[in-house]
């Protein structure tokens, strides 16, 4: 997935399971390490981490496709994960936020700015 203005992009992809080995655990099974490369007018970063489970990766095509086409952006809830590396709002005016932290935040953050 790639998200770009005049200033800003980012690009998310999935890259593989966490853990290779099915272990049988509803969670340990499906985190999926998600590749992010980002660039912004401060600076660009890339990351690679175990952020989404597969069933939320599943949810964001679709939660674009609602805040950008015909529903109104401002009845779709922002989307939130588990892991709160990443996630996605809306400003009801047609633009989307991409927001970063944690291990995706911008490298040169303080460490509590990470969290």
């Amino acid at each position: 997935m790639l998200l770009a203005d005049h200033e800003h992009r980012i690009r998310l992809r999935p890259l593989r399971y966490q853990f290779p080995v099915v272990s049988g655990d509803e969670y340990d099974d499906n985190w999926l390490v998600a590749e992010g490369e980002v660039i912004t007018p401060e600076g660009s970063w890339s990351f690679a981490e175990p952020c989404l489970l597969t069933d939320e990766a599943r949810q964001i095509s679709p939660w674009l496709r609602a805040v950008g086409g015909a529903t109104p952006a401002s009845t779709q809830p922002d989307l939130y994960f588990l892991e709160p590396v990443v996630s996605f709002s809306h400003t009801g005016s047609g633009f989307v936020r991409v927001h970063l932290s944690q291990e995706a935040a911008p490298p040169w953050l303080d460490g509590d700015e990470h969290l």
